[in-house]
């Protein structure tokens, strides 16, 4: 692996067309991984077959750069390792389902999150996701609601309702 490497390191040295095509490439890349929650360099990314394939080639079709990613570079592994965890804690019906939920039942609440964002897990929206237009009097409904509420309280219920 290290001597493809390597000798890719040559022909971009050498190529100036070459190494403009593989910068391109980066960019690319790198914003395509930076969409699924990976951040990555230009020497991670070297060390993708397909990738080097795309740059000496031009088709982008060959191989599977997320798979080989996952198995060349850590970030993506682990990444694509919370992914799986999170379908398996999705499907009840998956037979290491129990595991991992007695797995990720014994981690600390802070953990737990960190996981959760890990797996592509954040919290709900407002009102589903979803927020409606209030009329007058609802808005001035809710306010006057919100002033039987305590304090803490008081302005995550205001960043629920008018957020």
């Amino acid at each position: 692996m290290n001597e493809d490497v390597e000798s890719f390191r040559l022909l971009l040295k050498d190529s100036p067309d070459l190494k403009d095509r593989w910068d391109s490439l980066v960019t690319l890349y790198t914003a395509e991984a930076a969409a699924l929650g990976v951040t990555v360099s230009a020497s991670d990314l070297m060390t993708v077959n397909a990738i080097r394939l795309h740059c000496l080639t031009g088709d982008g079709t060959i191989g599977d750069w997320k798979q080989q990613a996952s198995e060349s570079i850590p970030a993506f592994r682990e990444k694509a390792e919370a992914v799986r965890a999170g379908q398996i804690l999705a499907d009840t019906a998956d037979e290491r389902h129990d595991a991992v939920a007695a797995e990720f039942d014994r981690l600390s609440p802070q953990e737990k999150m960190r996981r959760a964002r890990e797996m592509g897990q954040t919290l709900p929206g407002p009102l589903g996701g979803e927020r409606k237009p209030m009329t007058d009097e609802e808005r001035a409904k809710a306010l006057r609601d919100m002033d039987r509420l305590p304090p803490g309280m008081k302005l995550a219920r205001y960043r629920e309702l008018f957020g």
